[in-house]
């Protein structure tokens, strides 16, 4: 200022120079608020002489500021609450003329922070007094609403000052962290400077985040809300009780909607359908969204609607099962995807399955069957319904198959176990349902291989029990394959294989007799019995070298049966 009075005659100070008078006249008043002095008698002084430059709102200003100052120097809590509350009041009274932002930080450094949202939101009031910004805000903020805009700005202003003063306090409390420098005197280190507890920072902040709730200021609610979103504190914005809130998360404004913050709040608000509604959304969108938090929507979908009153929604049933269908389908959609993963699939092909939820057709036409995918077939074709049994039995061949080509070069018995374990994994998700569980054609393919692989006779029928299957069924489906004459035994050279796993068999329902109603048992024996003796009749007309054990098998059992009761 001095420069430019250095550098100003007084023809240009009388004509043009009012900013550099008005500014005489503010250096003037600080100089008496410097001083602890009462200003009231230079502000009506000044008043009446230079009424033009220095305007009643510049001296109810002044009179703020200087309540501001005594206010806090004042110990007394009570008289300080009041010195801030009057001070906001006087500035309330000619918003317009009133430097939100300084007087603001005044008020923070005392502790008012009740006075900067109270001034802040009325200063914004006063700025826009026809409610022109929140017109544009809820028009999606055309760009020719001119007027609007202008409004908005000047709300957002007021705003800003807020949650700059809210910033500050949710990192106050936390000291800077100390860098390595060298001293620039000599002597102790110079102490941090202070800072505000972090318990009254939390308290301060609460306090102005409350009072913003309680405001009617739509538009102080949602710039509250996007700070709490931007600062990542979605549980204090969810835990807020306003009227704008889902109207604010539901808001699209271009962009996507906030789903995943919208859902919780319709959880936490008992509105089950709609939370329900929204994690499908979640659920069903296009982008990267993995598929495996994809499956976790829809199952949180399905407990929310479970929680849901069946009043509450008229295609309750229907969307229950909607969601459970889509559920089924994305779950296989996961099971595709990890199988991929393991081929050490392109990071393309991984997107492609991540990008949405995807069709069983093209699960099976894109992925499954290029990749060969036979457990990822078996599984979709379950899901879709479609039980033909020509094709559930290739893919159980081919599953099969691959299975033991995984462990090649492996131990029999370590080949073998690996077998059983994949068979007892799908025998729990497949085995009540005979369409997708063909438990004849298993057992085939199954004793094909323990022939091929010279493997111990028993492992098949040990794992088949392991998956539940009854012994007496087991002895029936044996029986209906060894009876079915198929080639494929004398091809692989040991034509009597079936009959050796049935002695197994028969021996061990004898074993497991104490389990048996008396009926049953009667029964068994019977057909049993029948059975040894067509079997013993065939190995009497054989010349293969494994015939005459298997009938010394036979024959003992025989015997037991007999006795059998």
């Amino acid at each position: 200022m001095r420069e430019q009075l250095r550098g100003m005659t007084l023809r240009d100070l009388m004509l043009t120079g009012r900013d550099v008078c008005r500014s005489l006249i503010m250096a003037l008043l600080d100089r008496y608020h410097g001083d602890n002095a009462s200003a009231d008698a230079i502000s009506e002084r000044l008043r009446e002489i230079c009424p033009g430059l220095y305007r009643i709102e510049d001296a109810k200003l002044a009179k703020a500021n200087e309540i501001i100052l005594a206010a806090k120097s004042n110990s007394n809590k009570a008289e300080k609450d009041k010195g801030f509350k009057d001070a906001v009041a006087l500035c309330k009274q000619i918003g317009h003329h009133v430097n939100v932002n300084g007087i603001s930080s005044q008020l923070a450094s005392g502790g008012a922070y009740e006075g900067v949202v109270d001034l802040c939101l009325s200063v914004a009031s006063q700025r826009d007094p026809t409610g022109l910004a929140l017109h544009y805000y809820k028009n999606n903020e055309p760009a020719d609403d001119h007027q609007g805009y202008i409004a908005f700005t000047s709300r957002m202003e007021c705003y800003r000052v807020i949650m700059d003063q809210l910033n500050q306090l949710v990192g106050a409390g936390v000291p800077p962290p100390a860098s390595p420098s060298v001293p620039s005197r000599p002597g102790p280190p110079t102490p941090p400077p202070p800072t505000l507890p972090s318990t009254d920072a939390t308290h301060y902040a609460n306090q102005m985040m409350n009072l913003i709730v309680a405001s009617n200021d739509e538009l102080a609610h949602v710039t509250l809300y996007q700070w709490l979103v931007d600062t990542n504190r979605t549980d204090r914005l969810l835990a807020l009780s306003s009227p704008y809130l889902e109207t604010f998360l539901t808001r699209t404004n271009g962009q996507a909607p906030l789903n995943h913050l919208l859902w919780r709040y319709y959880e936490r608000n008992r509105d089950y359908f709609k939370a329900a509604k929204t994690l499908l959304i979640l659920a069903e969108q296009i982008g990267e969204t993995p598929v495996s938090v994809r499956v976790e929507y829809l199952s949180r979908a399905l407990m929310c609607l479970s929680s849901c009153e069946m009043n509450t929604a008229s295609n309750y049933s229907d969307f229950m099962l909607h969601l459970e269908e889509k559920k089924e389908v994305a779950r296989v959609q996961l099971m595709v995807l990890d199988a991929l993963q393991c081929e050490g699939a392109s990071g393309d092909v991984i997107a492609q399955l991540n990008s949405s939820l995807l069709t069983l057709t093209v699960l099976y036409e894109k992925f499954a069957e290029p990749w060969s995918l036979w457990e990822c077939k078996l599984a979709i074709v379950h899901c879709a319904g479609h039980s033909e049994p020509q094709l559930v039995q290739s893919i159980w061949s081919k599953l099969l198959e691959s299975e033991l080509e995984r462990s090649r070069g492996g131990a029999v018995e370590t080949r073998v176990d690996c077998l059983a374990s994949k068979i007892k994994a799908l025998a729990r998700l497949y085995s009540a349902n005979p369409n997708y569980f063909p438990l004849e054609h298993i057992i085939k393919e199954c004793e094909i291989r323990s022939v091929q692989l010279r493997a111990d006779t028993s492992w098949v029928v040990t794992t088949l029990q392991g998956c539940g299957i009854a012994v007496s069924k087991l002895i029936s489906i044996y029986h209906k394959l060894y009876r079915s004459g198929d080639s494929v035994w004398e091809v692989e050279r040991s034509p009597h294989h079936l009959l050796a796993v049935l002695a197994h068999l028969i021996t061990m329902m004898i074993d497991n007799t104490s389990s048996v109603p008396p009926h049953h048992k009667r029964a068994q024996r019977e057909l049993c019995l029948d059975y040894i003796a067509e079997y013993l009749t065939d190995l009497s007309a054989s010349a293969d070298p494994s015939a005459g054990v298997i009938s010394a098998h036979l024959k003992s059992c025989q015997a037991m049966l007999e006795r059998y009761v």
